[in-house]
């Protein structure tokens, strides 16, 4: 397939439990893509199994979308934090400009559990204005100094009013990233602080680039849990700017724990994540489970590994 300037370039990632994620997330980006543009996918395998990946392909629309898979050097990631549902798979975004050909000079970002609802040929071609990345205000966290915020923001020197930015939607300038070591800085501040790391990679990212960012229309990163939270009153909108925010998103990001694909999902556009769901490989698949707790993974590992540690005390 011929690429062009106007065709967008994106990158996101998965590991096997985000397959189902990411075939409604790229299936969605195809179907509100100008149909004259076409599609270049980067998916960062975290370990999808020769199954998935089959059941991927046969979900996208392959005349649309050149599809190349790429392998992290998990080594890398290795001393960086982990915790409840977040894996190592929210760190490959941080790999980027290593992973990617350095013939590719700008990409969008994407997680795998994003909504696509617009053109993104109107994000591809945006003027960044110099700055080395884009992305939207995360509107749970809304600066660095807030009580859930950049831990290390005073040592750090930045203002408490820096707005913090949400890392599930990014434009960014490859050129830059690279010349400015942007993914060696990234990764020394998560593995420096790592035992004040509350947002994972996110952290890192506002850390090194949050002085740096060009702040998106809200309508590319919608990050809401559900109708209520966060409440319009914890915003820097009225209620009418919030409703119309959520009525034309762009691109609609389920941002917490709590995912479509359980059945205690309450997000206004919970029903739409199905609507394309059932146009892949997983049509009419339908949850059976509430959102697991947070933390409940790390309970999980625990439990398995004082199981071992007793069998192997009873075998001596």
């Amino acid at each position: 397939m011929s690429h062009t300037g106007r065709d967008p370039i994106v990158v996101t990632s998965a590991d096997e439990a985000y397959a189902m994620p990411l075939a409604v997330m790229v299936r969605s980006l195809v179907a509100n893509l100008d149909p004259a543009r076409t599609l270049r996918l980067h998916v960062v395998d975290g370990g999808l199994t020769t199954r998935s990946r089959a059941r991927l392909t046969a979900s996208w629309p392959r005349e649309r979308l050149a599809i190349e898979w790429l392998v992290p050097d998990l080594a890398r990631l290795a001393k960086l934090k982990v915790s409840g549902h977040v894996h190592v798979a929210t760190y490959f975004r941080i790999l980027v400009g290593s992973l990617l050909p350095r013939s590719l000079h700008r990409v969008i970002y994407l997680d795998a559990d994003v909504l696509v609802e617009g053109d993104l040929g109107a994000l591809w071609e945006l003027d960044l204005a110099g700055h080395p990345i884009a992305a939207a205000r995360d509107w749970i966290v809304l600066t660095v100094s807030a009580p859930n915020g950049l831990a290390t923001w005073r040592e750090l020197g930045l203002d408490p009013d820096q707005k913090y930015f949400n890392a599930g939607v990014l434009v960014v300038d490859l050129a830059r990233w690279r010349r400015e070591r942007t993914e060696e800085r990234i990764l020394e501040y998560l593995e420096t602080h790592r035992e004040r790391i509350r947002w994972w990679d996110q952290d890192g990212l506002n850390a090194v680039l949050g002085r740096d960012c060009l702040e998106l229309d809200p309508r590319w990163n919608l990050n809401i849990r559900n109708r209520s939270f966060p409440t319009p009153e914890s915003l820097p909108f009225d209620r009418e700017q919030v409703d119309a925010i959520v009525a034309e998103a762009r691109i609609c990001h389920f941002a917490t724990h709590v995912k479509p694909w359980h059945t205690d999902c309450e997000h206004p556009r919970r029903d739409r994540f199905f609507r394309y769901l059932d146009q892949t490989a997983w049509a009419g698949w339908r949850p059976i489970h509430p959102a697991p707790e947070p933390g409940a993974g790390i309970g999980r590992r625990l439990a398995r590994l004082l199981g071992r540690l007793r069998r192997t005390s009873a075998d001596r």
